[in-house]
């Protein structure tokens, strides 16, 4: 029997192989979508700049001292020392981040921070130089640094994240934001399939934890969220309404992946879904953690074998290819939670894959491994879907619990758009385009049926481009 250092060497190599295949196979660049992208990345600067001038020209209208006038008349918005000395020293704001160096921060987090917490004049100062800084990274990646770039051949690294993620430089497509997305499209001739497993965490989750009441919610086709809405809200799931729906979703993901300090996760909890019903409270939060953690001890159980091994044996593991996540002495509980979950999606991903690259017929390839998503091209959409049903959705299988690992499909000829294919409880796929396009939808159909359909209504549908392109 193979050592775990040997499985997983082998399995890297593997990888490896397949990620030298992806970067010949390349990804195309639409160069008048890019053209496109880059007008609004630039119009996103030109504006948060002039506004920042006309706050900046009511500050020296404000301020009394002559060297600080000076200051504020000739700054440099892209000098970090410049915007250091304006928030913390012309607006007084307190600092609430430095960097490795000791220096006050005016990275993202600090940014952030001022921009909900500071005072009126910093806050929206904070909020233009966020937008500006972020628009100003995505014109220098994605727009100069790929000028004049048709084929764009991204490096993988399949083993430099300790979860076993794949992860990309020139470009980082594991980071690319979605107004970037549209200027990556399939080779001439060909489509592209995304694909990804269908609430992979809280799978992985169920199964590594043997929780009953969540295996056997997703192996008869149950809404997980619906029916942990019924949990805390004391109802039965067909009374749930949208608004509990996604209040409980929030729960859900609160009591799975935070710590056991229920108090710390409901006010976290609160700041984000506090406002989708009226009289929302804190207390109401933190009561349905509790009833949640009362109704899935299974999870409770799970996190505290989780916490006494990293405590004890210094570190935690995957379950497939038992990848490790050391802590050397020093081990933190939310590591120590999700580190299992997150690897064991990467290894069920790089597992597929493999199995994928072994089947790929002449001009099919993989565009892009990422997390829980897949993004495969070729000439034949049904034959890559055929290809990604078959190793992509896969039954997994731990102690006496198992569980099948749904996915779904995006067909499109350009990444960040698409006409959706989903599975359906019982069989068959339904097909769906976005609302924000034009809301087709059909049902009952069979998979060769439903990837007719998407390509049809795909080079059909005239609001396809543009869906979600929002900087």
């Amino acid at each position: 029997m193979k050592t775990r250092r040997q499985r997983l060497y082998e399995n890297s190599q593997r990888n490896r192989k397949i990620a030298l295949a992806s970067y010949r196979y390349g990804w195309p660049i639409d160069p008048v979508k890019q053209a496109q992208i880059a007008d609004k990345i630039r119009g996103e600067i030109t504006r948060t700049t002039e506004a920042l001038g006309v706050r900046i020209q009511e500050l020296i209208a404000e301020e009394h001292d002559e060297g600080t006038r000076k200051f504020l008349a000739s700054i440099n918005l892209n000098s970090g020392q410049q915007l250091a000395r304006l928030l913390y020293e012309v607006l007084e704001e307190p600092i609430a981040y430095r960097t490795k160096q000791g220096a006050a921060s005016t990275g993202k987090g600090a940014l952030e921070h001022i921009a909900r917490h500071g005072g009126e004049q910093a806050r929206e100062i904070a909020a233009l130089l966020r937008q500006r800084k972020i628009a100003a990274k995505l014109e220098e990646a994605y727009i100069h640094n790929l000028d004049g770039v048709r084929l764009v051949r991204p490096a993988a690294h399949v083993t430099a994240q300790v979860g076993g993620r794949w992860s990309y430089r020139d470009p980082a497509l594991q980071t690319v934001p979605q107004i970037i997305k549209p200027m990556f499209t399939a080779h001439p001739g060909c489509w592209m399939v995304a694909c990804d497993l269908a609430g992979a965490e809280y799978r992985t989750m169920a199964l590594q934890a043997g929780c009953v009441p969540m295996l056997d919610a997703f192996n008869e086709g149950r809404d997980l969220h619906t029916e942990t809405a019924g949990v805390i809200f004391g109802l039965d799931p067909k009374d749930v309404q949208p608004s509990q729906r996604k209040i409980a979703k929030g729960v859900g993901l609160g009591f799975h992946y935070s710590v056991l300090d229920f108090e710390g996760a409901a006010a976290g909890l609160f700041a984000q879904v506090g406002h989708l019903a009226k009289g929302l409270t804190f207390g109401m939060i933190l009561g349905a953690i509790k009833r949640l953690a009362q109704a899935r001890p299974e999870i409770m159980a799970f996190k505290e074998r989780l916490w006494q091994r990293a405590q004890v044996e210094d570190y935690v593991e995957e379950p497939l290819f038992n990848r490790r996540r050391y802590f050397h002495n020093k081990p933190k509980d939310t590591e120590a939670y999700n580190f299992p979950q997150q690897a064991m999606i990467a290894a069920i991903v790089d597992q597929a894959i493999q199995r994928i690259d072994a089947e790929f017929d002449v001009g099919e390839g993989l565009h892009l491994q990422r997390h829980d998503e897949l993004i495969i091209g070729g000439p034949t959409p049904l034959h890559l879907c055929q290809l990604l049903w078959e190793h992509m959705r896969q039954k997994h299988t731990i102690g006496e619990h198992s569980i099948i690992f749904e996915i779904e499909f995006l067909i499109t000829k350009r990444w960040g758009e698409g006409v959706e294919v989903v599975p359906e409880v019982g069989g068959g796929f339904t097909v769906k385009c976005p609302p924000k396009a034009c809301g087709f939808k059909r049902g009952g159909l069979s998979l060769g049926g439903a990837v007719k359909a998407a390509t049809e209504h795909y080079d059909a549908c005239e609001h396809m481009e543009g869906v979600k392109d929002d900087l």
